[in-house]
C-alpha cells in the first residue's frame, strides 16, 4: 500500500509540475560570438568599433513554432538592445539564427566636448542573454575594449 501512495505522489507532482511551470523539453542550444560574418574564429575581447554578432545553434528541435530572444546587456547592467525571431520548425532538426550589436558613436558636437566616441559605460564585460520559449538557454560574456 505505502509504494502505491508513494508512486501516486511522484505522479501528480511530476504532472502538476509540467502544467504549472511549462514545456519540460530541455533544449539543447550553444552560442558563440564573432566580430565578422564569416563566423571563423569565436571572440571573448572585442573591439567597441566592432559589430559583434552572436551565433545560436539549437540542435534537435522537435516540430513546431518557436520564438528566440536575445537581450544585449552592458557592464552596468542596463538591457541596450533586445531582439527577437520567430520560426517554424516543419522536420524535427536543427535551427541556425543569428543576432548582431553595432554601438552608436556619439554625435559631433558631444564627440567635440568629451573627446571620446563612445559612453563610458560601454566599456567592459557585457552579457548577452538567449531565450527560447522564454526558457533561458545561454548567458555569453564578452569584454567591449
Amino acid at each position: 500500500m505505502m509504494a502505491k501512495v508513494k508512486h501516486n505522489n511522484f505522479l501528480i507532482t511530476a504532472l502538476c509540475s509540467l502544467f504549472l511551470y511549462g514545456n519540460a523539453y530541455a533544449y539543447e542550444c550553444e552560442g558563440k560570438l564573432y566580430d565578422e560574418p564569416s563566423f571563423l574564429v569565436e571572440k571573448h575581447e572585442l573591439s567597441i568599433y566592432d559589430k559583434i554578432y552572436l551565433v545560436i545553434i539549437c540542435k534537435h528541435l522537435p516540430r513546431g513554432s518557436y520564438e528566440l530572444s536575445v537581450l544585449w546587456e552592458n557592464p552596468g547592467g542596463k538591457v541596450i538592445r533586445t531582439d527577437t525571431q520567430t520560426f517554424f520548425v516543419d522536420e524535427p532538426g536543427d535551427r541556425r539564427s543569428s543576432f548582431w550589436l553595432k554601438l552608436m558613436r556619439k554625435g559631433p558636437v558631444e564627440r567635440g566636448f568629451t573627446n571620446t566616441d563612445f559612453d563610458r559605460d560601454n566599456y567592459g564585460k557585457w552579457r548577452v542573454i538567449s531565450y527560447l520559449q522564454d526558457d533561458r538557454i545561454i548567458t555569453k560574456s564578452f569584454s567591449m575594449k
